[in-house]
């Protein structure tokens, strides 16, 4: 998703994301009106890799002891407020092309404490 928050992408993962999640967007859908809609089960579990990829790719980080969270390389809720303005300032969020404001920064790293 960080793919869309920033302005230095590249076309191929922007593709990917994008894709991954309008096959779930769509194929959710018909699976529900339609449970035995085998070719949107079969998309729905080609999009779910992409989702179980980051899960294990979390998992291994955390086993090679890379820290996950901001409190565990010592950022405490004090400081969020100055590294969302450091993000919101430097970054170009606000053009991105889900537009992020300081204040959306903010609560992401509040989620990541």
């Amino acid at each position: 998703m960080e793919q869309y928050f920033t302005e230095d992408t590249t076309m191929l993962n922007d593709g990917f994301c994008e894709a991954a999640l309008k096959s779930l967007m769509v194929n959710t859908k018909k699976c529900l009106e339609n449970p035995e809609d085998y070719t949107a089960r079969a998309e729905m579990m080609l999009a779910c890799i992409s989702k179980q990829g980051i899960e294990a790719t979390y998992k291994f980080f955390e086993s090679i002891n890379i820290p996950m969270l901001l409190r565990e390389v010592g950022i405490g809720e004090k400081r969020l407020g100055e590294m969302a303005h450091h993000v919101a300032e430097n970054e170009g969020l606000d053009k991105a092309w889900a537009p992020l404001s300081e204040q959306d920064i903010k609560e992401i790293f509040e989620a990541s404490l």
